[in-house]
């Protein structure tokens, strides 16, 4: 807009249209929506994410209901919660050692399906007294 001219002034130059542009998303919308589209459409990644989704949603009930366990289930005081996630921590040190060798040499189908079966190994073995 040149100075000292009213915005009237310049549509009247310009012969009284108002040109509006449509939003573009940006890159980071883009690239949620071009990565989910991708997953999805993947014959070998969309059966990994959902079942990694899975475990991690059941990963979370079972972080939240681990203190009822403990208490009613099994009869410990909320401080042997404390125990059983120093083990877990340790198992979680040991496995990020042991995924690097482990992913070159096996499949991801398997590499997944042993991360989950450790899982639910660990979630069964928790609930012995």
């Amino acid at each position: 807009m040149p100075p000292g001219a009213t915005r009237g002034h310049v549509m009247s130059q310009e012969g009284g249209r108002v040109r509006e542009s449509t939003p573009v998303p940006d890159a980071s919308e883009r690239g949620f929506a071009e990565g989910a589209r991708t997953l999805w459409n993947s014959p070998v990644l969309r059966p990994l994410v959902l079942a990694g989704g899975a475990t991690m949603l059941l990963a979370g009930l079972n972080g939240a209901a681990v203190y009822a366990v403990a208490d009613k289930g099994l009869g410990h005081s909320p401080t042997y919660v404390g125990v059983l996630y120093a083990v877990q921590g340790a198992g979680s040190v040991a496995a990020g050692l042991l995924a690097g060798p482990l992913m070159r040499r096996l499949p991801e189908r398997t590499f997944a399906a042993a991360g989950i079966a450790l899982f639910a190994a660990g979630v069964a073995l928790r609930a012995l007294p």
